[in-house]
C-alpha cells in the first residue's frame, strides 16, 4: 500500500491550525483589566512553510524515537489507554500520560479525555505506514 503524503501532510496541517487557533485566543486573552487585545500577525508563505516544516520535524522525531515509535505503534492497532501504554513501556502512568502528550502535540495521536481513549490521526497513521514501508524496503535482500 502507497502513502498518501499529502493526506498525511493535510493532518499534521490541521495540527498546525489548531495551533494557531490556539495562539490567537492565547493573544486575545485579557489577563488584567484594560489590558488591550494583541493581535496576532497573519503568516506570510515563507513563515507558514517554515512552521509546517518545523511541525513535521517534530511530528517525526516525536513518532520514531525508541518510546515514541513503540507508543504509536501500539495506537495504530487501535485505540488504547495511558495504563495500557504504562504497562507497555513498564513505566509509571504519569510518564506514560507524558509520552502520549509528546505525540498528541504534534496531531500524531488524539486523545478523549473521558474513559482516558487514546486514538491515531491520519497523520500518525502516516507516519506509521511510511516507517513500516521503509523498513521492509530496507529488509528486501538482507541475507538471514
Amino acid at each position: 500500500m502507497t502513502v498518501d503524503l499529502a493526506l498525511v501532510g493535510k493532518g499534521l496541517g490541521l495540527r498546525l491550525r489548531e495551533l494557531a487557533a490556539a495562539l490567537e485566543r492565547y493573544d486575545g486573552f485579557a489577563f488584567r483589566p484594560g489590558q488591550g487585545e494583541v493581535v496576532a500577525d497573519a503568516l506570510d508563505d515563507e513563515q507558514a512553510k517554515a512552521a509546517a516544516l518545523t511541525l513535521v520535524l517534530r511530528a517525526l522525531r516525536a513518532g520514531c524515537d525508541a518510546v515514541g515509535w513503540r507508543v504509536l505503534s501500539r495506537v495504530a492497532e487501535g485505540d488504547t489507554t495511558t495504563s495500557e501504554i504504562a504497562e507497555l513501556l513498564s513505566c509509571p502512568r504519569i510518564v506514560a500520560w507524558e509520552q502520549v502528550n509528546e505525540l498528541l502535540q504534534v496531531g500524531l495521536v488524539g486523545r478523549d479525555l473521558d474513559g482516558d481513549r487514546i486514538g491515531i490521526t491520519e497523520a500518525g497513521r502516516g507516519v506509521v505506514d511510511v516507517v513500516s514501508q521503509l523498513a521492509d524496503a530496507a529488509s528486501e535482500g538482507v541475507e538471514r
